[in-house]
């Protein structure tokens, strides 16, 4: 990904389900996007996201994915089809990540 011009933004979705043992490799390929946009964002501070597709998730796999994402680049996006978790009423994740 190239930034192009001044104030552009760049948020890389990564729609990758944490909710199943089965699921190690889709973990670890999230945390290999999670480094790159952190390197992305080392070069370009404040104008790179990773968006988490929290619907995906139980609220505790989300919670551990949106903290991941913070850390790496200090912004996160998350996008959701009417819920925000897999596994709880809506809402839910966003309250306990971000208050009411």
């Amino acid at each position: 990904m190239t930034i192009h011009r001044e104030g552009t933004a760049v948020i890389g979705q990564r729609s990758l389900a944490r909710s199943k043992p089965a699921d190690v490799d889709q973990a670890r390929w999230f945390r290999q996007w999670v480094e790159f946009a952190g390197e992305l964002a080392d070069d370009h501070p404040g104008r790179v996201a990773i968006g988490i597709g929290a619907y995906l998730n139980p609220v505790e796999s989300g919670l551990t994915q949106l903290d991941l994402a913070r850390e790496a680049t200090g912004h996160v996006a998350i996008y959701s089809y009417q819920q925000d978790s897999s596994d709880s009423e809506r809402g839910e994740l966003m309250a306990r990540c971000c208050g009411p």
